[in-house]
Parts: structure tokens; C-alpha cells; sequence
């Protein structure tokens, strides 16, 4: 058993892409395109395509589900693996990103693999029972939104857990499913497209937030400064409320 954690510094990153990395050129060509996009940080890296292209080889996968397509990469990684057989359902709502990737599956000759649905992946509540649920290990978000949306006795198949709502939103924006959480913390994300909020619901937690600091810093300065700052950011239309509002969000 591990008693430390093993930091990946910049030289052992770089032996591990030069050891195991086999990213095939197209991939490589991809990848060098989208790194100049506004939103290059929404694709994934190289060693993540491959790992995902050997989960496909493991599993003997012939059927995958992507929520968010971006420029194509995790697409097309996955459909270069999947056999001569093998489908891809792509669900993505932008023509515009997707057009960079449909070049690049045309040119890999993997187009026929995959039927890409521009939309929202989410139309309805009922679809919510299709996807991936990302959840917190000892908050119960999930319970509370579904039980104020109608849907109190659902019990989903698929549930990834996390420790953190941080971790757990991270995580819906590499689309690895749907996660509920304050939109208050997440407004840039939500706004930018890397978050996408398929229902309109936004559920009272019964929570609080409290800002709390020793007495004897209550009158400084930067304490203060920051007291205002809080007090106008939660002023903004979208988190007018003293209590935590909840929100499903995932990748577009």
C-alpha cells in the first residue's frame, strides 16, 4: 500500500508521453488545431485518448455514448478503436465546433461510425435517467433536487461519487455526466459553455453559507474589502439568496 502520493512533475510527464504516448497523427493534427481555440481547455489530452481507446480494446466495446463533442478528439480516438462495426452516438448542440470535427472523422475514415445528433442531450426529465450521474459521497444535492422536481423515488444505475462538488462538476465538464451544484459557484462556466443547464429548475438546498474570520480581524482592511466583494457577487441576479440553490449541469 502507497504511503505518499507520487507528484508528476514536468520531466516525469514528459517521460511518460515520450514512453507510452502513441498518438496516431491525425489525432496529433486535431489536437494542434483545437489547442489555438477560445475553449481549448474543454479537450482532453493525448494520454486520455488512449486511455480511453484501450478501455474500448478491454471492454470489447461496439457501442458508446458521447455528451459533448467539442472538436472531435475523445470522438475520434474512441472511433479508431471501436471495430469495423462499431457506433458512436455524439450529442453536441454547436454546428460550429462539431464542423472541425466531421472534417477530421471524414478524414480518418471513421465518419460512418458515428451518428452525431446536434441538440440538447437533455430535452426532458425523463431523459435524466439515461445518463451517468455524477454525485457527492456524504451530501445528499441529488436527493434534494430530484424530490423538488417530482422525481423523489428514482434510483440511478450509474453513479460516479466524489468527495467534493468542485471535483464532481469538474468532472461533468469533461462529460462524464450530469452534476447538481450552486450555480452561484459555477457562473463563468455556465456562461462560457463549458457547463450547460438543461433544466430551468433551481432548487432551495436549505443550506447557508457563512463567512466567518477571528474577531480580532473583523475591522481590517482586506477583511473588510473582501466582506463587500462577497456581498456584490452574491447580489448578482443569478444568486440572490442567502441559502444554496441547486442545479443540474453537464457538458454541452
Amino acid at each position: 500500500m502507497a504511503t505518499g502520493d507520487t507528484t508528476i512533475d514536468d520531466g516525469l510527464l514528459d517521460y511518460i508521453g515520450r514512453v507510452t504516448l502513441r498518438e496516431p497523427e491525425i489525432l496529433r493534427r486535431l489536437r494542434d488545431e483545437t489547442s489555438c481555440h477560445p475553449y481549448a481547455s474543454m479537450q482532453i489530452s493525448a494520454e486520455q485518448g488512449q486511455f480511453m481507446a484501450l478501455l474500448v480494446h478491454l471492454l470489447s466495446a461496439r457501442k458508446t455514448l458521447e455528451i459533448g463533442v467539442f472538436t472531435g478528439y475523445s470522438s475520434l480516438a474512441v472511433a479508431l478503436a471501436l471495430p469495423d462495426d462499431g457506433r458512436i452516438i455524439a450529442c453536441d448542440i454547436s454546428e460550429e465546433w462539431t464542423s472541425i470535427a466531421r472534417r477530421y472523422w471524414r478524414e480518418a475514415g471513421v465518419e460512418r461510425k458515428i451518428d452525431l445528433r446536434l441538440g440538447p442531450a437533455l430535452k426532458t426529465l425523463d431523459d435524466l435517467k439515461r445518463v451517468p450521474f455524477i454525485d457527492m459521497t456524504y451530501d445528499p444535492e441529488w436527493a434534494i433536487w430530484l424530490r423538488a422536481v417530482g422525481m423523489g423515488d428514482f434510483k440511478p444505475k450509474r453513479v460516479l461519487t466524489f468527495d467534493s462538488t468542485m471535483i464532481a462538476v469538474e468532472a461533468a465538464m469533461e462529460g462524464a455526466g450530469v452534476a447538481v451544484g450552486p450555480p452561484q459557484l459555477f457562473r463563468e462556466e455556465l456562461a462560457s459553455g463549458r457547463l450547460f443547464q438543461p433544466f430551468p429548475q433551481i432548487v432551495d438546498s436549505g443550506k447557508a453559507w457563512w463567512f466567518v474570520c477571528p474577531p480580532a480581524s473583523v475591522n481590517r482592511p482586506k477583511t473588510r474589502a473582501f466582506e463587500e466583494w462577497l456581498i456584490e457577487e452574491l447580489s448578482a441576479p443569478q444568486t440572490r439568496s442567502g441559502r444554496t440553490a441547486l442545479v443540474v449541469s453537464g457538458r454541452r
